[in-house]
């Protein structure tokens, strides 16, 4: 019989990392470190997605997206049939000054998010600005579509 010494940190890793496989989200990398100096491996993190607040008010519906550290041309912004993507790009920052790091919690590489319009959206009539990280586009809403009653006939 083998005895082997219990290490609770190394037992919450491995659930953690469990974890992030299910939801596809980076593992940890640097096993060999201990718990509190290990190092998130950036490339492991490049799928990533911003936060977006979608604010709706009575002439418009407003989309913010908090995308720091990312210039204005590494972000794009479309709409096709109804949706409306926006894609971009974090590149990471390579210093090679002799330091290490010791812990890299931002996420970096391309993201892509998509979200669908309501049907009283002007695609045509959208603005955007970009200042301090943070994307704001506003869409004007249209008329309200009519609401006529329609008779559906039953099949005998």
């Amino acid at each position: 019989m083998n005895l082997s010494t219990w290490n609770p940190f190394q037992e919450m890793q491995d659930m953690w990392d469990k974890y992030n496989r299910h939801f596809e989200l980076p593992a940890i990398a640097n096993k060999s470190a201990t718990p509190s100096t290990r190092l998130i491996d950036a490339e492991a993190m490049a799928k990533w997605a911003p936060a977006v607040d979608i604010i709706e008010n009575d002439k418009s519906y407003t989309f913010k997206v908090e995308i720091p550290a990312i210039e204005k041309d590494d972000v794009r912004i479309h709409v096709d049939n109804g949706v409306l993507k926006i894609e971009g790009e974090r590149k990471s920052e390579k210093e090679d000054k002799g330091g290490k790091f010791h812990r890299v919690e931002r996420f970096y590489g391309r993201f892509a998010r998509s979200f669908m319009l309501p049907s009283n959206v002007e695609p045509e009539d959208v603005s955007a600005m970009f200042k301090d990280g943070l994307l704001t586009i506003d869409f004007k809403k249209s008329s309200e579509p009519s609401k006529k009653a329609i008779e559906i006939k039953m099949a005998s």
